[in-house]
């Protein structure tokens, strides 16, 4: 009497579905921590934009399998005061540049507070004060970007899992 032992083997793996797939996962994540963002300059006099673009790395392992490497979303805007606010400043000395004094607003809010998404009311106003220099104290960080990066890292796993296992099923297989 004999034994033989014979692997069950699924049929091959589409794995460009399954990237495909998290391609847009990853892609809809970065449009959802976009609208995160924007609630931050809701109420801004200036439009910042925020933009978004995925990258594939792949890796080629022994043939036929192919898998990724890995896919990053950059999340990103070149606002200066954006990128400012959201990471602070450090005390600095603000001297005219184009003209013998400094005019602004002596009373301010800003519209933005450290450790919320959003952007109320703040405001500017009277009297206008004079200075030939201002020693500005620097601007606390608002810390945006941890704030939606950790929002976004709880579900993340599972958003993967399920661009994986729709890959899988149009590929005609399941994820156990």
């Amino acid at each position: 009497m004999g034994l033989t032992v014979k692997p069950i083997t699924p049929r091959r793996m589409n794995w460009s579905k399954i990237e495909a797939n998290l391609q847009a996962a990853t892609k809809a994540t970065a449009k959802d921590i976009i609208k995160e963002f924007e609630k931050t300059t809701r109420t801004w006099n200036t439009k910042v934009a925020f933009v978004w673009d995925v990258k594939v790395k792949s890796a080629q392992t022994s043939a036929p399998i192919r898998v990724s490497a890995s896919i990053i979303a950059h999340v990103y805007t070149k606002n200066k005061i954006w990128n400012w606010t959201d990471q602070g400043t450090k005390a600095h000395i603000i001297r005219p540049k184009r003209a013998p004094m400094l005019a602004f607003p002596s009373q301010f809010k800003p519209k933005t507070t450290p450790g919320q998404m959003s952007s109320g009311g703040g405001f500017s106003g009277p009297p206008i004060a004079f200075a030939k220099e201002v020693h500005h104290p620097g601007t606390a960080a608002r810390n945006w970007t941890k704030m939606v990066a950790k929002k976004a890292e709880r579900p993340w796993a599972k958003v993967m899992q399920n661009a994986m296992d729709r890959g899988a099923k149009q590929s005609g297989h399941s994820m156990p």
